[in-house]
């Protein structure tokens, strides 16, 4: 998404941290536009600073490092979310846990039993310190034995809670509520392992398909949230699944510019690459099948793949999500922090420590 935009552009360097990546630019400017931009794609919490460094003896002109710290609010979409009571009376009254759908500059939540629509801006989650209860890593396949289509399937009878905070965001209308039938795909055979609950994948589940969810009824809880027990559903579903992608582990026909990152070999152990690498291939995934995701980034047709490969691959395994060849750009020829290098980065005048400071204030 920064390579799309550009806004890497002026950015000196990128140095990977146990906690995050730390940014370094030549001047305060840049540094302000790429804050602005976060702000504008996730939802944040930051701080400034600084630091004396040096000072010039002729002029009496003192030099300063500037430090902007950005806390990115924890939840990813797919987590499940806790709201605390507070909260959730001032929404109307929603299910304590509620699925991550979309995460922007406000994070979007569904409740999956009633098909409720929550908004939450970036004031609110850090206020009410909003966090994961569940997050991707603990999903557990079931099977789907049974789905009945329920009467309230229509779009027009969702519950957006968005319109009370009067914002006018669309609902995505591929939320279908369905009765399902479910068990580990661990225990298939076992008629006493079978589980009944609601889902909001009516419109793309069947019998017979693989699906992930969280095991809400068999996680510890207790020290976490106390609720009474009907306001916790058993399972929450949360996306289709593939598990013959195990099995056809093709080349795919597109691949996607990364930006260049010094790493620190004490960070960089075999476990933290092979983890590395399984996160890299889950948001891979997650772009095959999620197109509004797709529209965030550019796609690139690999190199040295032929015409007739692609369309014998987009051929096969219809079921499997990809990704369209007219989405694709055209190969990649740069590798580097989203600049050309026949092109210099146009140079910007640096801003004053009162316009700095004026700037800080606006954006907070």
């Amino acid at each position: 998404m920064m390579l799309k935009h550009n806004v890497t552009a002026k950015v000196q360097t990128v140095k990977e941290q146990p906690d995050g990546l730390d940014f370094y630019f030549s001047n305060r400017s840049a540094s302000l536009h790429f804050l602005d931009f976060l702000k504008s794609v996730v939802p944040i919490k930051f701080q400034a600073s600084k630091r004396l460094v040096g000072l010039d003896q002729q002029n009496n002109e003192p030099s300063f490092k500037y430090t902007l710290f950005a806390e990115i609010a924890p939840v990813c979409r797919d987590d499940v979310v806790y709201l605390d009571p507070k909260l959730r009376q001032q929404l109307g009254g929603v299910c304590p846990l509620l699925l991550c759908v979309r995460v922007g500059c406000n994070i979007t939540l569904l409740d999956t039993q009633t098909s409720r629509v929550v908004e939450l801006s970036e004031r609110d989650l850090f206020r009410h310190s909003v966090r994961s209860l569940l997050v991707s890593k603990q999903l557990i396949e079931y099977v789907v034995i049974d789905i009945e289509m329920l009467d309230s399937h229509n779009a027009n009878t969702m519950t957006d809670l968005r319109k009370f905070s009067k914002q006018h965001l669309p609902v995505s209308q591929k939320v279908v509520p369905a009765r399902v039938t479910i068990t580990k795909a661990s225990q298939i055979g076992d008629p006493d392992a079978q589980i009944e609950c609601i889902t909001h994948l009516g419109y793309v589940l069947k019998c017979g398909d693989s699906v992930m969810g969280y095991d809400i009824a068999n996680t510890n809880l207790v020290d976490t949230i106390k609720v009474k027990e009907r306001d916790i559903p058993e399972v929450i579903l949360v996306r289709k699944h593939f598990p013959e992608r195990r099995s056809k582990r093709r080349q795919r026909k597109w691949e996607l510019r990364r930006m260049n990152v010094e790493q620190d070999d004490k960070i960089l152990s075999k476990t933290n690459q092979a983890k590395q690498q399984q996160d890299y291939e889950e948001f891979m995934q997650d772009l095959e099948e999620d197109a509004d995701l797709r529209s965030k980034v550019h796609l690139f047709k690999r190199k040295g793949q032929a015409p007739a490969e692609q369309a014998k691959d987009s051929d096969e395994d219809d079921d499997m999500p990809e990704v369209p060849l007219d989405e694709l750009l055209d190969e990649l020829d740069n590798m580097k922090l989203g600049l050309d290098d026949s092109k210099e980065p146009e140079e910007e005048e640096d801003l004053d420590e009162a316009a700095f400071q004026n700037k800080i204030k606006l954006l907070s």
